[in-house]
């Protein structure tokens, strides 16, 4: 928890002292918001639900994005048949343990968005793909920050494995 706390104070600094942060926040950010979000803590405190974004309200959204390896591990992911589901919510513990690492973290920096590939973009709908492909570089670009899950070799792998 003390890592944590240590991580939001710098976080904070970062945004708020930073010029090419304060500049990237200002400008860019305002002007693009992903299509679909992860909101956390919706319906309630232990479940996540996809969002989607819209232009008029991206000037404050701030969210997070993941970087992971998806390995062989079969997890949930966004589908013409899990969309409903994941729309109206779903609990945390039914994810794979990187992506509930990925909801601690951002949870724990104050961020109540997330953005992770599997789950905001349609894996059964080659349109949905190739569209939201296009855009991942600004999904990236904008996030407040990236969380890397560089030592997970797939999706059931923790972010924070035992020193």
């Amino acid at each position: 928890a003390s890592s944590m706390t240590r991580a939001r104070k710098w976080l904070s600094q970062c945004l708020k002292g930073h010029n090419k942060c304060q500049v990237a926040q200002s400008t860019e950010r305002g002007q693009f918001s992903p299509t679909r979000l992860l909101e956390i803590g919706q319906p309630d405190a232990e479940k996540v639900r996809l969002r989607f974004g819209s232009a008029q309200d991206s000037t404050d959204i701030q969210y997070a994005t993941l970087s992971h390896c998806w390995g062989s591990s079969k997890v949930l992911r966004l589908t013409s048949t899990s969309f409903q589901r994941l729309k109206e919510g779903i609990e945390i513990s039914e994810l794979a343990q990187t992506f509930q690492d990925a909801i601690f973290t951002a949870r724990s920096l104050g961020i109540r968005l997330l953005w992770l590939d599997s789950l905001c973009i349609f894996q059964d709908s080659y349109e949905d793909w190739q569209k939201e492909a296009a855009l991942m570089s600004h999904v990236y670009r904008n996030a407040v920050l990236n969380i890397a899950a560089s030592v997970a070799a797939d999706s059931n792998a923790s972010c924070f494995p035992k020193r």
